[in-house]
């Protein structure tokens, strides 16, 4: 996402590129295109951000669920729980000199993880929705809003979809939470053995 402010005719323009290619809808676009002549609504920029920020929380949980998921297979710890051939192979592959697995680089791996899981990003997130929840709010009750809301229509879609962001957002955050637990025990189990 990309946005540049002009002076001169006191407009904001911006790009917002995909890095991924998925089934996946792109909700927000959606709504830029039914919402496309209400593009003036001063909360637009911000969900904008909101939506993106989330996005990338999705795919920062996504990664670290893949490399929790490889630690746990090379730890061999939990092959009789998780009935996978993919364990024994990937303990196999993993494996030092030894015959064992690298501890060293599994604790790393686990540390790292817990770094991404904990840097800004998730808070960041949660903090969205009682900002959005506020200025909606302001919004509704201020002078203004005979301008905002001259297309109600607008208004309420850009509300609703910040209330699906939240939802998915409070699920993310939970999600994010049970990851820091795994992270935490696998920590437990790599220093222990």
């Amino acid at each position: 996402m990309a946005l540049s402010y002009n002076h001169d005719t006191r407009m904001t323009t911006g790009f917002l590129g995909r890095t991924e290619v998925g089934d996946e809808k792109d909700e927000f676009l959606e709504m830029l295109e039914r919402l496309e002549a209400n593009a003036a609504h001063p909360l637009l920029l911000p969900v904008l951000m909101y939506s993106v920020c989330s996005n990338m929380l999705r795919r920062q949980l996504r990664q670290a669920n893949q490399k929790i998921d490889i630690v746990q297979q090379k730890t061999g710890v939990l092959d009789g729980y998780l009935k996978s051939g993919k364990s024994k192979h990937a303990a196999t592959d993993s494996q030092s000199k030894n015959g064992k697995p690298d501890y060293d680089a599994l604790h790393k791996d686990l540390v790292g993880e817990h770094a991404r899981l904990t840097k800004g990003l998730s808070d960041f997130v949660g903090e969205f929705e009682l900002a959005f929840r506020r200025s909606f709010e302001d919004i509704e009750k201020s002078d203004f809003d005979n301008l905002i809301l001259s297309n109600t229509f607008a208004h309420k879609e850009l509300k609703l979809f910040v209330l699906r962001l939240d939802t998915a957002a409070k699920f993310k955050l939970q999600h994010r939470e049970r990851m820091l637990s795994r992270v935490d025990m696998q920590l437990k189990v790599v220093c222990c053995i």
